[in-house]
């Protein structure tokens, strides 16, 4: 990983997490499974679907987008309408690092992409809570 700086974004996304904290009952390998992050971005890749992606989430996951201010309270409603969605998504993920402290794994990169044709850019921090081996939050 070349990019060792930690932007400011992330540094504010790290502190609302208690890095100290142990997941009850699960190991990291069983938390959050080694090659998740690869696995997950390649399948975000390209034209995301809900086909490729919802097989990383627990059904009773929550997420919060707040790019567009927006709560998905399970699986099925994280996916509902995800591929009408994002029918005109091109994605590529470049991961400039990775934290991982229990079962909690925050990404932070750039995301290149274009929607209908136009090609656009910006920066991520992305974290996720895992259960089993699954995305939870």
């Amino acid at each position: 990983m070349k990019n060792r700086t930690v932007p400011f974004l992330l540094l504010r996304a790290m502190s609302a997490i208690n890095l100290n904290a142990q997941p009850s009952g699960f190991l990291l390998s069983d938390a959050i499974p080694a090659n998740f992050v690869h696995h997950y971005y390649e399948a975000y890749c390209g034209m995301p679907t809900a086909e490729k992606l919802s097989t990383f989430y627990a059904d009773e996951a929550v997420i919060y987008d707040p790019t567009y201010d927006w709560v998905g309270k399970s699986k099925v409603d994280i996916f509902r309408n995800f591929d009408a969605n994002n029918s005109k998504n091109e994605n590529e993920w470049h991961i400039h690092q990775e934290i991982r402290q229990g079962n909690t794994l925050v990404t932070e990169g750039l995301l290149k992409a274009k929607y209908g044709g136009i090609a656009y850019e910006m920066r991520f921090v992305n974290i996720f809570h895992f259960e089993k081996g699954l995305i939870i939050k």
